[in-house]
């Protein structure tokens, strides 16, 4: 269990010095992994892009990456905006959030305030207003 661990901890590495990547992370239901992995591996081909995938099977968080390889990096920086969109769209429609493990901030704020249900984020903000009256604690993360 030690060494399947350990080989888990290096994908990131690896694949960090093999192309430019962004880090995602996304959680589904478990019953759902197989088939958001499925659905997600069928939007390469749209945008170009590969995205490598791994995750903890046994909490459903999903680690994707979306690799440059094959275009200039420009390019791939225009087209990755939309697969993150398709992507965390695909999360939500298989019962899951943007994030299961790294939170939300300002990287993914844009994305978990297009798929959360308007009840969620109302009871969100409900929330943050009554802890945080002031608007002080972590400013901009999630609520601008």
């Amino acid at each position: 269990m030690r060494r399947l661990l350990e080989a888990r901890e290096m994908f990131y590495h690896a694949i960090k010095k093999y192309a430019p990547m962004q880090i995602l992370d996304a959680v589904v239901p478990r019953s759902e992994i197989a088939r958001f992995i499925s659905r997600v591996k069928e939007l390469e081909p749209k945008y170009g892009i590969p995205v490598v995938i791994y995750g903890h099977a046994g909490d459903g968080n999903v680690h994707l990456h979306p690799i440059c390889k094959d275009m200039p990096l420009n390019t791939w920086k225009r087209k990755l905006t939309g697969l993150m969109q398709d992507i965390y769209a695909l999360g939500s429609e298989h019962g899951g959030a943007v994030s299961g493990e790294h939170g939300i901030g300002i990287d993914k704020k844009e994305f978990f305030n297009s798929t959360a249900s308007s009840t969620l984020l109302d009871t969100m903000k409900k929330i943050k207003k009554a802890l945080d009256p002031n608007g002080i604690l972590n400013p901009g993360k999630i609520f601008d």
